[in-house]
């Protein structure tokens, strides 16, 4: 019996939420990892496999790359191809052995991207969209762009913030340890309305330095972001190939009707930066 972190990803319009719900009704990422670990028997129980998740998204983010653990007396190239058939919209990525105190929830850092594309690009020059971003880098206390929960901290660690450009638009990509709930998404609504013009450029500093002078710019929507990658140094990931080419397969036409198809896709498929479409391909008929 060892210990076991599985990388994973998933659409997030596929689910209702990502944490397992009361009600049954309700279809999250969590349940259908425990259910397929289950099923293959990889865990028994959820308590005795000691199941931890990395990154809970918000209701309709998608993720690239999550992350979760459990105790297993399978090894890390078992879990990835015990996983990989009926996945129910979750697709392994890779698998690793991982000390028996190893938190998923503790990554050295996390980054998400935001697609601005279509409708959502703002009507602004990539260097504005950055210089609007640019105060939200460093530790503030982000109370003003985040809905803060009970009993959590409201100050965080913005690593850095880079504005990529293709042919659809622009991409937000966020680099920080942890985040606040909505937290990405309320600074992208914030950075759009000062970088196109409908809000003065010292609204968001004046925001960070005190909240309760911030302006409520409202909430991007969810869809267009994706949890890019979950960084745990020193981990030797396990692949097995031709279940990454399935999944990239399965992937390709999941997200034909995505809007953030060409970034997220290209990602899976070639670890690269976001640049330009990519090509759709339809599943091979059974």
């Amino acid at each position: 019996m060892g210990r076991v972190a599985l990388k994973f990803a998933y659409l997030g319009r596929l689910f209702d939420s990502y944490a397992r719900q009361p009600d049954p009704r309700l279809r999250t990422v969590e349940e259908a990892l425990l259910d397929r670990a289950r099923e293959v028997g990889l865990i028994e129980d959820v308590r005795a496999s000691r199941f931890a998740s990395g990154s809970r998204t918000d209701r309709g983010v998608s993720a690239r790359e999550n992350v979760c653990a459990f105790d297993t007396d399978r090894a890390p190239g078992r879990v990835v191809t015990a996983m990989a058939t009926r996945t129910g919209g979750v697709w392994p990525l890779g698998a690793a052995y991982v000390a028996d105190d190893w938190d998923p929830r503790r990554p050295e850092w996390r980054e998400y991207r935001y697609h601005l594309y279509g409708p959502l690009r703002p009507d602004c020059s990539r260097q504005a969209l950055a210089a609007a971003l640019a105060p939200f880098v460093g530790q503030h206390d982000f109370t003003a762009y985040a809905r803060p929960e009970p009993g959590r901290k409201t100050v965080r660690v913005v690593l850095d913030i880079e504005v990529l450009e293709d042919p659809h638009g622009y991409v937000v990509a966020v680099r920080g340890r942890d985040f606040l709930w909505r937290q990405v998404r309320r600074m992208v609504a914030a950075a759009t309305a000062v970088a196109s013009g409908e809000a003065p450029v010292d609204e968001i500093v004046a925001g960070l330095a005190d909240p309760r002078r911030a302006v409520e710019r409202g909430t991007a929507p969810s869809w267009p972001l994706v949890l890019w990658r979950i960084h745990h140094p020193d981990i030797e990931w396990v692949t097995v190939p031709a279940i990454q080419a399935r999944v990239r397969e399965r992937l390709s036409w999941r997200l034909a009707n995505v809007r953030v198809e060409e970034g997220f896709l290209a990602a899976v498929q070639e670890d690269r930066p976001t640049s330009g479409p990519t090509p759709s391909l339809r599943p091979k008929s059974s």
